[in-house]
């Protein structure tokens, strides 16, 4: 078994390169890479809740299952030439029920975990992408159980919300289905219009406004000198306004060092040599994928004691209606004198809105954990329906 497990991990690895390797080879519209906004800036905030109930009747009450999840999520994300940082925090409720005395009756346990990390990044020329960064990742469980860690170091690459150009690129598809644009737009004016659709005015637009401006952008100067018919100038007003999965392109490297400025009274203060990699990119017009990498050792004990960790995820979205989905982990941790972990996961979610903002979110997983030597084994399979609803 411990064989087999350790060859689905390199399968998986090897799935994720080449997804990688896919994504950076596919020739696909719009052109994702060449697109560099000024500045890039989304944030979200999303809640979640889910809730289990089974009573297994032919054994005793701790077969039982009764257990809620209600998770609150809030991201932010940033970049300019010179400047950037990114937000990330989740609060979880959790209750779970359990037998009380004498098994009469049903007790309620209440577990609160919250998380989060902030990063603030500085290029060092606008030109280059080369930059400095300073971080804090911090973690809770209950009242008393909490830990705080800061890093620095530098690193190379950027991303950017290439949101705007999948608005462009669906504009184009939408006017030549209804016959308005017989002339695709080609790159160079797909980055233009993407560009246009997120120029502020001085002055507040309504939402009409906004449409007839990027209208008339396209008449002006698209291939061809196209006329949009009313019901293409409605179409882009829809588009515009219209939720689209978030398109994030690009990739960074970073390396440096983590000190924990605040441990749990069990834990030894340890500097830590981190690193990580993340990238995302659209293999198709419709298909996204993100492959996120870290590692950290303890400075004094180099190299022995580790923590690796590789995930990866594809999503495909159908329809305005239907996002589906898939995604794997990797992670391995070795502890000085203790044998070295191997955990491994994968999964498939559908995502189907219900009505703006609120959606019914499907997920199946399967996840695998051994320890190498004695070869102890923990899988286990489940499926979890929740629903969420997307605040902003």
């Amino acid at each position: 078994m411990r064989k087999q497990n350790v060859v689905l991990a390199a399968a998986l690895s090897a799935l994720l390169v080449l997804l990688v390797a896919g994504g950076a080879a596919a020739q696909t519209s719009p052109p994702w890479m060449s697109y560099s906004p000024p500045e890039s800036f989304f944030m979200g905030l999303d809640a979640a809740g889910s809730y289990q109930y089974y009573r297994d009747q032919f054994t005793s009450t701790e077969g039982d299952v009764n257990y809620g999840t209600l998770k609150l999520r809030f991201w932010q994300f940033m970049d300019s030439p010179t400047f950037g940082y990114d937000i990330n925090a989740a609060l979880t409720l959790q209750t779970k029920g359990a037998p009380g005395a004498d098994g009469e009756g049903t007790t309620i346990d209440f577990d609160l975990n919250s998380g989060g990390h902030t990063s603030v990044k500085y290029y060092f020329t606008p030109e280059n992408d080369t930059f400095g960064y300073f971080g804090i990742t911090g973690t809770a469980s209950g009242l008393d159980r909490y830990s705080l860690v800061g890093n620095l170091g530098v690193g190379y690459g950027r991303f950017k919300d290439a949101t705007p150009l999948q608005r462009a690129a669906e504009i184009e598809r939408a006017l030549m289905d209804l016959g308005d644009v017989a002339i695709p737009f080609g790159p160079g004016f797909l980055i233009s219009l993407a560009q246009e659709t997120e120029r502020v005015h001085e002055a507040e637009e309504t939402s009409a406004e906004r449409a007839e401006r990027v209208s008339d952008f396209i008449i002006a100067n698209a291939p061809g000198s196209p006329v949009l018919s009313p019901a293409g100038v409605i179409t882009v007003n829809d588009l515009l306004n219209k939720q689209v999965m978030r398109r994030s392109v690009g990739w960074e490297v970073r390396a440096g060092l983590g000190y924990p400025i605040i441990i749990p009274a069990d834990e030894t203060r340890s500097v830590q040599a981190v690193a990580s990699a993340s990238l995302g990119m659209p293999i198709a017009f419709d298909t996204q994928v993100n492959v996120t990498a870290q590692a950290s050792s303890p400075i004094d004990n180099l190299a022995s004691v580790y923590t690796v960790g590789v995930q990866g995820e594809v999503v495909h979205t159908f329809n305005e209606n239907l996002d589906v989905g898939a995604n794997a982990t990797l992670n391995l941790s070795g502890r000085e004198g203790d044998e070295s972990i191997v955990s491994w996961g994968v999964g498939a979610f559908a995502d189907v809105q219900i009505i703006e903002g609120l959606s019914l979110v499907t997920t199946a997983t399967y996840r695998d954990e051994t320890r190498r030597n004695d070869v102890w084994e923990q899988a286990a399979f489940g499926i979890t329906a929740s629903v969420r609803y997307r605040f902003f």
